[in-house]
């Protein structure tokens, strides 16, 4: 059954970025795990509940600890278990036969990268974990076609996987309801009492240094000298009041590009010090 098919779900829950998860279809449980030892991809979370007539959203005021684990249980619905969307066929390397719902974009590390051999999962290396007792789990967004490089072999075709994936929670019955527990603590309870309101669940694990990728010499810090063109400037600014100044050698009349993606200011100045941008 597609997605659509179902109806509009109560709550929609997305996870971004990089997870390990037990999730089957059947299984009483799903159980989707941050990694505890990354800074980079802590999870940032936020619960946003549908506006009335039309009006954007509103952020509900809820605030994890994400040191502590996340559960969402579902209570009297007619869905008791954990189900994957699938729809046959179903190819990584084909968008024209694939659906792209398909829970199957989510890579299958036992199988599919470790030829059956089951991934060493450290318990203690996650966290939080979330578990979730009753939802519909399928792909959000998929990424560009992938390579795949074995130890001693070239790289092979892998083809897409999701980069974004989510579960879909729905109420069937005027007693249907969520309960969200953080820790031993219950943090919010969704139920039918507004009826026609819905809950969107942002769960984020995408690296939060944002650094740029580039086959270009990467600087991770200013030079003496001018910047090499092309190149990547990966850099932080750690303290307050710090400025990091970097010289790019020119001729004139000469056009240089300069892309950025940073959450600090970046000005663009000549040689007399005058602001270009």
């Amino acid at each position: 059954m597609p997605i659509s098919e179902r109806g509009i779900p109560k709550i929609k829950i997305i996870f971004k970025g990089f997870f390990i998860s037990r999730i089957k279809d059947g299984n009483s449980i799903a159980e989707i795990g941050a990694l505890s030892d990354s800074a980079c991809h802590r999870p940032r979370i936020s619960v946003l509940k549908s506006g009335d007539n039309g009006l954007p959203p509103t952020v509900e005021n809820v605030v994890f600890d994400i040191d502590q684990n996340i559960e969402v249980k579902i209570e009297n619905t007619d869905l008791t278990t954990i189900k994957e969307f699938r729809k046959d066929p179903f190819d990584r390397k084909s968008d024209n036969t694939s659906d792209p719902n398909d829970f199957r974009w989510v890579v299958d590390l036992n199988h599919e990268i470790l030829d059956g051999k089951e991934f060493p999962i450290i318990a203690s290396k996650l966290r939080p974990i979330f578990r979730i007792n009753n939802a519909e789990f399928f792909t959000e967004l998929k990424t560009n076609s992938l390579r795949l490089k074995r130890p001693g072999q070239e790289p092979q075709l892998f083809g897409k996987i999701a980069e974004h994936f989510a579960a879909n929670v729905y109420f069937t019955s005027d007693k249907s309801k969520a309960v969200i527990k953080n820790g031993i603590n219950e943090l919010l309870t969704i139920d039918q009492s507004e009826p026609n309101k819905t809950y969107l669940i942002l769960i984020d694990c995408h690296c939060q240094q944002e650094l740029a990728v580039s086959d270009f010499p990467e600087l991770t810090a200013p030079l003496k000298g001018a910047v090499p063109i092309p190149s990547v400037v990966n850099a932080r600014l750690d303290k307050a009041g710090q400025v990091d100044r970097y010289r790019f050698d020119v001729e004139p009349g000469e056009k240089l590009l300069v892309g950025e993606r940073q959450r600090g200011n970046c000005m663009q100045l000549d040689a007399r010090r005058n602001r270009l941008v």
